[in-house]
């Protein structure tokens, strides 16, 4: 029986375009290959999504970094797991890269992004909109460690159902309170007292972080945390 490999041929062509050795380009197209075979992409797709991850971390030179990147979105694309498109992904992952200054960092990202999306049922690229939001608020990749314990400290207290809890909700009010601070872990002190006073006396979380926000100022600004916390917690009991 005749096997039409027209796709595989064309695949390993424009593999060895983009590659500085032939050797580079065949283990490529093994592991385009292998996707295809498992059925979670086609070749036209597969070879998209490496040509654009190589674009992404950088060209020929980076070729272990595109490898690493490709398994990370073959693994979130598995059906039994996310069961969103290689394109999709793709192209979260690439937001995600193109933030940071390391591909390691952005495939831990990635994967993060990923593991949250399963558990809210949320898209990937809206977790990945909101981490993204996160770093930048946080100061960059250089924050990296920082935009990931917020963002797992927001994902923690994710409650769909109850409107501002929801994960964009909470990022907005961990977003408010961060603005008005200096330091980071200041902040998380902050959204924890704003959170258990929005549990007490069933508030809306944003309506109270903008009331710390003025008692922060009404104190004399981020210089004065601890005594904008005293008198919240005086007022709230919390």
């Amino acid at each position: 029986m005749n096997v039409d490999r027209t796709d595989a041929v064309s695949a390993y062509r424009r593999l060895l375009r983009i590659e500085n050795t032939p050797e580079d380009a065949k283990g490529n197209f093994q592991m385009v290959e292998s996707q295809v075979k498992a059925g979670r992409t086609t070749w036209e797709e597969g070879t998209s999504t490496f040509e654009t991850l190589m674009r992404a971390e950088g060209g020929a030179r980076m070729t272990a970094e595109t490898r690493d990147a490709f398994r990370a979105v073959a693994r979130a694309a598995d059906p039994a797991r996310a069961g969103v498109s290689f394109s999709d992904l793709t192209e979260s992952y690439v937001e995600l890269r193109q933030r940071e200054n390391e591909s390691a960092q952005a495939r831990g990202n990635f994967e993060l992004v990923v593991s949250v999306a399963e558990r809210t049922g949320r898209s990937v690229a809206d977790v990945a909109n909101v981490f993204n939001a996160l770093l930048h608020l946080e100061g960059g990749a250089r924050m990296t460690d920082e935009a990931r314990a917020s963002f797992n400290r927001i994902v923690r207290e994710v409650q769909p159902e109850r409107g501002f809890w929801s994960l964009e909700g909470l990022t907005s009010v961990y977003s408010e309170l961060r603005t008005a601070e200096n330091a980071h872990d200041q902040a998380h002190q902050n959204f924890n007292l704003v959170l258990a006073a929005a549990r007490k006396t069933q508030s809306a979380p944003l309506e109270l972080a903008r009331t710390f926000n003025q008692l922060l100022r009404d104190h004399g600004g981020a210089r004065m945390t601890n005594e904008a916390q005293a008198a919240f917690r005086t007022i709230y009991d919390v």
